[in-house]
């Protein structure tokens, strides 16, 4: 293979992948092209593909998500960059002439590049239009640029809430610990003071998620853990007779869950245990 006009860069070579989909590794791409030679080079443009995969946790694919990326050019005056296919972007001289000067570059972005869910190594195709010239008539060549995809040290390696399951306004203890964290947010909720390892004590008055997220080298990272809050739930609730005579005992007996006060009326039955009877005697009032 004959070697390209221009060198090529394409930085950074190393990203970390998508660990948390609700918080994707986003990098920009900066390719470099430039001329080191002592003369004036004059190209018709080159074009880079950007390895593409619907699958998320392809290794060898940058990302799955190509309409995320905008492509830039950092001279738009006398350089175009432009998407013209999946995962497909060209660079072209604003004018068919563009000369590109001895030892100077020319710069472009891809930017909001969506790093797909595998680690691996993504290879980036450039291939450069030289046009023909004298001395060779091969004017297109191509060169391949890996970029490494790795995972961040960052790690959530616990997050538990205790108990799981409360009555509305109970307490629950949320506690978690991470390795590689610099700072952590929890919510819903304000806690302003919480440390990469802690926890906290929560009320809650219907069934909520809370979302820890973790924020350190590389993207962040989140895990989620449910407090459920149970509805009052009467079990069993019965008297010893159905029909008696005025003045006649009953024994009313009952078993309730996920309730925080219990009466029953009429009457002053106030404050009563999750389970239990009482004796009741039925008068007539006329």
């Amino acid at each position: 293979m004959s070697d390209t006009k221009l060198k090529y860069t394409v930085l950074p070579g190393s990203v970390y992948y998508t660990r948390d989909s609700a918080n994707p590794s986003k990098i920009t791409l900066n390719i470099g092209a430039s001329n080191t030679t002592e003369e004036d080079i004059t190209i018709i443009g080159f074009q880079i593909q950007v390895p593409v995969s619907n699958d998320v946790k392809s290794p060898d694919a940058l990302t799955a998500d190509p309409s995320s990326i905008n492509a830039t050019s950092l001279q738009p005056l006398v350089w175009d960059f432009q998407q013209v296919g999946d995962g497909l972007y060209r660079a072209s001289p604003v004018d068919s002439d563009t000369v590109i000067p001895a030892k100077t570059s020319i710069t472009f972005q891809l930017q909001t590049v969506t790093i797909n869910e595998a680690g691996g190594t993504a290879v980036l195709k450039i291939t450069e239009n030289g046009g023909a010239t004298e001395s060779s008539s091969n004017a297109i060549v191509s060169i391949d640029k890996p970029i490494l995809k790795t995972k961040s040290s960052l790690e959530i390696t616990d997050f538990k809430a205790v108990p799981d399951r409360v009555t509305s306004g109970a307490a629950s203890v949320l506690s978690w610990t991470t390795e590689g964290a610099a700072r952590v947010t929890l919510s819903p909720g304000d806690y302003p003071d919480i440390k990469p390892n802690d926890s906290v004590t929560v009320h809650p008055g219907l069934t909520n998620m809370y979302t820890l997220t973790a924020y350190g080298e590389g993207p962040s990272v989140s895990q989620q853990r449910i407090v459920f809050v149970n509805s009052p739930e009467i079990v069993d609730f019965k008297a010893s007779s159905s029909k008696v005579n005025a003045g006649d005992k009953v024994i009313l007996t009952w078993e309730v869950n996920y309730a925080d006060k219990i009466s029953i009326a009429p009457g002053d039955h106030k404050d009563l245990p999750a389970k239990g009877g009482s004796d009741l005697r039925l008068t007539l009032e006329g």
